[in-house]
């Protein structure tokens, strides 16, 4: 009967450390919708944070290269399809920031916090996901 019972917590303790979870904020910024993800596989795995635009996926990280990211772009000289952000007046923008740690007083990271500019623009500005 202990066995059985052992065996019976263990299954229902499963489904809660292997679930996998994504939060996701929303913002609009200059007329422009921006989704900020992360997704969280559960114990001992890597987060992933992802930036969306205007309904467009911009990138995908994992967190161990989220924290100091530079995308840049040059618009071409010819007919070009080009998301609307990119088009601020300059051949070359690019997509800057990160998601940092922020640590609790005795050292653990506590949350990521997430800042995205895009050319001129704060597209990301203080999104914060808790652990």
């Amino acid at each position: 009967m202990i066995r059985a019972t052992f065996f019976l917590a263990i299954l229902l303790l499963l489904p809660a450390v292997a679930a996998a979870e994504t939060k996701c904020e929303e913002r609009t910024v200059s007329g422009h919708h921006a989704k900020m993800c992360m997704d969280d596989p559960g114990m001992f795995k890597h987060w992933t944070f992802s930036l969306e635009v205007d309904g467009e996926s911009i990138f995908s990280l994992i967190d161990d290269y989220s924290e100091n990211v530079t995308l840049t772009h040059t618009i071409p000289d010819s007919l070009a399809l080009e998301l609307p952000l990119s088009k601020q007046g300059s051949r070359t923008v690019s997509i800057s920031g990160g998601c940092t740690p922020v640590m609790s007083a005795r050292g653990t990271e506590i949350a990521r916090q997430c800042d995205f500019t895009w050319g001129n623009v704060k597209i990301i500005d203080a999104v914060r996901f808790i652990h």
